[in-house]
This record gives C-alpha cells, structure tokens and sequence, in this order.
C-alpha cells in the first residue's frame, strides 16, 4: 500500500532521549529542535501516528512504546519521552520557513502506526523548521509506569 496523508487534525509521536528533553522556567518539558533533524542517509523523519490507536492519549501512546520496543527494538529507557505533535502544526511550521511538509503513514500489517515527516531539509544551517516543530511538540512520559 503506498503511503497514506496522515488528516491534519491528528498527531504524530517522536521517541526523545533525556538528552533532547529540557525544563522551561515553569517547570513544563521541552523537546530540543535536533530531535527532528533528518540523518544524513534519511528522507523523512520517523514519526508514529497516535490516533491510529484506540483509546485515550495515555493509551495510545503505551501502545506506540510498545511497538517501538517489541517491533522496532528501541531501547526505551525510563527518562526518554514521546514528543506528541499535531500534523497540521508541522504543515505550518514548514510553511513559515518555505518548505512544503508532508505527514505521511508507512505503516504495514506489522508496524502499522509508522509514518513519516516529508520534506524537511538537509541542511543543518536551517534550523528555524525544526524550532517551529519543537515549539509545538508536547512532551509526554515514554512510560506510564516507569520500569525500575
């Protein structure tokens, strides 16, 4: 099945090392700009979709930690997050800085939520796309109940 749009008003969760994950002066989480920059060998930046799942935020993306565990072999760690962000919020972001992005699912019968950011650029000098997406994300717990 070739890709799918991902519609406008869902969201898309990237996992973020505690690395990428600061404190704002309110005490709120923010992500930082690198964790959407694509790889030099990369055409799109690995994203799953939320709403493909049933059930509320917290439900959903559990089930995305599990996937990006059992299926993708992640090694999520009890600090790392999910950053949640709404497509059309990434549509816009690239707008602003003159890029057209697109939100994408990839997802087969085996990793079905799997999707794709599009269109963001190479260069690292262009970091304003990747700001405009941080700012949005929101950052939730990777775990529900961290593993000890």
């Amino acid at each position: 099945m070739p890709p799918q749009p991902i519609p406008d008003e869902h969201h898309v969760s990237r996992h973020v090392k505690n690395k990428l994950i600061y404190p704002t002066l309110n005490g709120e989480r923010r992500v930082d700009s690198l964790a959407f920059r694509l790889r030099p060998d990369e055409i799109y930046v690995s994203v799953d979709w939320v709403e493909y799942f049933q059930g509320d935020l917290r439900q959903q993306l559990d089930t995305i930690r599990n996937v990006l565990i059992n299926l993708r072999r992640f090694n999520i760690k009890k600090n790392s997050a999910l950053a949640v962000v709404n497509v059309y919020e990434i549509k816009a972001a690239g707008q602003k800085g003159g890029c057209e992005l697109s939100v994408l699912n990839l997802g087969n019968q085996y990793d079905p939520s799997h999707s794709g950011i599009y269109g963001l650029p190479q260069n690292p000098d262009d970091e304003f796309i990747l700001e405009e997406i941080a700012i949005h994300a929101r950052v939730e717990d990777a775990w529900s109940n961290p593993p000890t």
